[in-house]
């Protein structure tokens, strides 16, 4: 018998709205590769990690923590919708 299990997560676009260059600039800070499957799930403090990696070209990530702040413990992130 199989077991079947269930994860919760919330959209990676939900979390840039507003910051589409952002989300498109990730592509070269994570280690992981998405675009080809249904569902690409990364923990909060991966793309947070991604994020300060990011930080130093001017953009402004305050909005997009926020955000991250929001998810609770244990909820992942959908990179593919």
């Amino acid at each position: 018998m199989l077991i079947i299990n269930t994860v919760t997560f919330v959209s990676a676009w939900e979390v840039f709205e507003g910051h589409e260059q952002t989300a498109s600039d990730l592509s070269e800070c994570l280690d992981v590769s998405w675009g080809d499957a249904r569902h690409t799930l990364i923990e909060v403090h991966t793309l947070r990690d991604a994020l300060k990696n990011m930080e130093g070209d001017g953009t402004d990530f305050t909005e997009i923590y926020a955000r991250l702040d929001a998810i609770p413990e244990g909820v992942l992130i959908d990179l593919e919708s």
